[in-house]
């Protein structure tokens, strides 16, 4: 049996034209649909667009050694908003190991309880 497996994390930038509204507000400092939090008149920008989104994905190909049949491939993903270590790929093998062997071939959760 051959086992191949896959990791990454990648970082998007989110960009204005993401949004369907960013004509409409965009080039004011201070931006009626966003505005700024924080002490001061100048805090910082509370705006979704200076956030930086993180993907995490995991894959798993188990192969028959002899014949190079796909016996049985998954993947998980998750996002948030930091790029974090890598002990959170753990939980995400756990995820996409944790109907092993039952194929169900329609993407769908799955809960793991992450350890710290």
């Amino acid at each position: 049996m051959l086992v191949t497996l896959g990791a990454r994390v990648t970082a998007y930038d989110p960009v204005p034209w993401d949004d369907p509204l960013w004509w409409r507000w965009r080039g004011r400092l201070l931006s009626p649909r966003y505005g700024y939090v924080g002490p001061g008149p100048w805090g910082w920008r509370q705006d979704p667009f200076f956030d930086r989104r993180y993907d995490r994905a995991v894959a798993l190909l188990l192969r028959d050694r002899a014949s190079g049949e796909a016996l049985y491939e998954t993947h998980a993903s998750n996002e948030g908003i930091s790029a974090g270590s890598d002990a959170l790929l753990v939980p995400l093998f756990d995820a996409s190991l944790a109907e092993f062997p039952k194929v169900n071939p329609k993407s769908h959760r799955v809960a793991v309880q992450a350890i710290r």
